[in-house]
């Protein structure tokens, strides 16, 4: 998969053996399977999210603070 991260924002959803991740952009990564990606940093947080609670698996959120909106109020990290 070539690297996509071409100035527009937006945000990928990962699957690992045992976790979830949250990334800016999309690149390719050897051990982890894309599952869904999303102009809207709040709908991939969701996604995100609630496939960690139904796979019953971490969720880690990569997406550097830097390219969020103040007004998001979702933060990054481990949940």
């Amino acid at each position: 998969m070539q690297n996509l991260n071409q100035g527009t924002s937006f945000y990928s959803i990962y699957q690992g053996k045992r976790v979830i991740q949250l990334r800016a952009g999309c690149d390719d990564y050897p051990e982890l399977r894309i599952i869904s990606t999303s102009r809207s940093y709040e709908s991939a947080y969701h996604v995100a999210k609630v496939t960690a609670e139904f796979r019953n698996v971490p969720f880690e959120n990569l997406v550097p603070l830097e390219l969020l909106e103040p007004e998001t109020g979702l933060k990054t990290g481990s949940t």
